[in-house]
């Protein structure tokens, strides 16, 4: 009678333990699943794209402020593979601001995070624009599914867009702007208005599973 008792423990503690695992999605994940589905995107493949998506952000390094932040979006559905009138198949784009949009100073930072799983797509580029120059950040080969983040550094008051070239023709972009503002540099310190680093990194086939 004693082993059963354990035996049953054993088990509700597992179980206990699995629904931790399996807890609901973050706010970041909610918001950008939210936005896929309601461009007609299939809910799963939503759920993926945007688990993969926030892994990505995390992972270099973004932290959501859910009190303040806006995001903007760019959605490309592709293929309907099933056709069960949503898309299976498709590219995003968001940006993240914890500020607001329009960006209210200079020296602070959005993030953005890209999506592909598009089997026509093996390659991509990444180009900034800011109100002086344009730069590629990033480029290479590429096998989707593929989420990749980055990190502009809003140096420059004025217009700014941000695009994803896909192999397969598709662009994403984001338009954005900063204000004339300058914080003070004991809020930011005098480091974070100098340069424009980017941060990228890709996290390929992450899936979240599901119990």
């Amino acid at each position: 009678m004693k082993a059963i008792v354990i035996l049953l423990t054993l088990v509700v503690s597992i179980a206990s333990i699995a629904n931790v695992y399996a807890s609901h999605d973050t706010p970041l994940e909610e918001t950008i699943e939210d936005a896929l589905k309601a461009n007609f995107i299939d809910e799963t493949e939503a759920e993926n794209a945007a688990h993969d998506m926030v892994m990505a952000l995390q992972v270099a390094g973004f932290v959501f402020n859910q009190a303040n932040a806006d995001l903007t979006f760019s959605i490309i559905p592709d293929k309907d593979t099933d056709l069960d009138f949503d898309f299976d198949e498709f590219s995003v784009l968001v940006c993240i601001s914890n500020n607001g949009f329009p960006v209210p100073s200079l020296g602070l930072s959005v993030w953005c995070a890209t999506y592909t799983n598009n089997s026509d797509v093996d390659s991509f580029e990444i180009w900034k624009s800011s109100p002086s120059t344009t730069t590629q950040i990033n480029n290479g080969a590429l096998i989707p599914p593929l989420a990749q983040a980055y990190k502009l550094d809003m140096n420059e008051p004025g217009h700014w867009q941000t695009s994803v070239k896909y192999s397969d023709g598709t662009i994403l972009e984001a338009e954005l702007e900063v204000s004339w503002m300058v914080l003070p540099e004991s809020a930011i310190g005098a480091v974070a208005i100098i340069g424009a680093g980017i941060a990228s990194v890709a996290v390929y086939g992450l899936r979240k599973h599901r119990l």
